[in-house]
């Protein structure tokens, strides 16, 4: 069926049932804001409606089609293509994404075609961008504490460089004391040498 208001998006709707239903009715509404009950898009809004059956439950519905319209106006200042556009179905409190296709553009409208399997809230507006894939999560990196090199004044020597030292030291003092006894050996002769030549010299006189 054809929809005369020419202020709601919705232009015609196709119904199909998979229960007997006599005599159908079909109220298509524009809103001007969103349903208290609904959250909001998260995306560029061209319009809310309403579609409410009459004479029939939801439960008798297969499916339905709308063909809708948007201006290219609005398209053109809120920088969209043809392909950014969605007809979005409130469902639990949620907004769900319809199968939504571009049809034509004509006389300063471009014209999709969207597909419901029941009937409720609707919205006309962006196709929301895909969420970004989750950044992996890195371990936290605990921070090592290394020790600063302990630095000295003096030069550090190894067990075997220490034990090399004693042992030149200890040869140096044994050199040393026996030079020190040749010199008392020598001495000792020298005055030997003196007393035995002045001993010598009294007895000639």
């Amino acid at each position: 069926m054809d929809i005369s208001n020419k202020d709601v998006a919705i232009t015609s709707l196709t119904a199909s049932f998979k229960n007997a239903v006599t005599t159908p009715k079909i109220t298509v509404s524009m809103l001007k804001s969103k349903p208290l009950t609904a959250p909001d898009l998260g995306a560029k809004v061209y319009q809310y409606m309403q579609v409410t059956p009459t004479l029939f439950k939801s439960a008798d519905l297969s499916k339905a089609v709308f063909t809708l319209k948007v201006t290219q106006k609005w398209l053109t200042d809120n920088k969209l293509a043809n392909d950014d556009v969605v007809v979005y179905h409130l469902v639990d409190k949620e907004w769900k994404a319809l199968p939504t296709t571009v049809k034509e553009s004509k006389n300063g409208f471009v014209y999709f075609t969207a597909e419901t399997p029941s009937f409720s809230y609707f919205v006309v507006g962006e196709k929301k961008k895909s969420a970004a894939p989750a950044a992996p999560v890195v371990p936290a990196t605990v921070a090592k504490t290394t020790a600063a090199p302990v630095t000295s004044s003096e030069p550090v020597v190894s067990d075997e460089s220490a034990v090399a030292t004693e042992e030149v030291a200890s040869e140096e003092a044994v050199q040393e004391v026996s030079m020190n006894y040749g010199w008392w050996i020598v001495a000792v002769v020298i005055l030997v040498i003196i007393v035995a030549w002045l001993l010598v010299g009294r007895k000639r006189r």
